[in-house]
């Protein structure tokens, strides 16, 4: 059942995070102020975060004031192996959302991902590549408002809720929730990581443990 609270989350401890990678999905326009503050949210738990996009071209982002800022992707979604990430995060605006949504890598990306039951972020516009991935889990997710239609007919549950954790995917229908977001997202992780310590080692799992 989905968790839609909004109440504070504590940081899980920092050797279940340390070590493990993450992606974030980014494209033109993606606000990158909220990039950064779920960037710096895992690095500070020694979490490796690597952006990707569509191709391995510099994408101009965009700052809460406006301003543009050219950002150069680690690599591109084509090259990018999943099993090498613990789990990814998408974050675009409306048109980023929508051209992410119909790149068959980052679909496939996604799909894979999923199936592994690696962590799953999606903030605001971000939702749209993950509902067009056809996840196994079909999880029920918050959405922009003017997404629900879509959602509603794609046959995606939408919650009313800022912040939405349902298994292994969390989702955040807007900006206002990123802390949240940032805290839920740590918790996936973190739980994953408890899944597969095996007794006498409990450091950071290896990269693409269990996938």
């Amino acid at each position: 059942m989905p968790d839609a609270e909004d109440t504070p989350m504590d940081d899980p401890a920092q050797h279940l995070l340390g070590g493990l990678n993450v992606a974030i999905l980014i494209a033109h326009d993606s606000p990158i102020d909220q990039v950064e503050s779920t960037r710096q949210s895992l690095e500070e738990l020694g979490v490796t975060v690597s952006l990707l996009a569509s191709t391995r071209a510099a994408v101009q982002t965009v700052r809460d004031d406006g301003s543009p800022e050219i950002i150069q992707p680690s690599q591109s979604l084509a090259a990018a192996d999943p099993d090498a990430f613990d789990g990814v995060v998408v974050i675009a605006s409306p048109h980023g959302g929508a051209r992410l949504a119909l790149d068959e890598n980052v679909r496939s990306f996604l799909a894979r991902m999923d199936a592994e039951g690696k962590p799953i972020g999606a903030v605001s516009d971000g939702v749209l590549p993950v509902m067009s991935a056809g996840l196994e889990t079909d999880p029920g997710l918050s959405t922009p408002e003017h997404l629900r239609s879509t959602a509603e007919k794609a046959g995606v549950e939408t919650m009313d809720a800022r912040v939405t954790v349902d298994a292994n995917v969390v989702s955040a229908a807007d900006g206002d929730g990123l802390e949240r977001f940032n805290a839920s997202l740590k918790q996936l992780l973190a739980k994953r990581r408890c899944r597969t310590i095996t007794p006498g080692n409990d450091v950071s799992s290896a990269v693409g443990e269990d996938g």
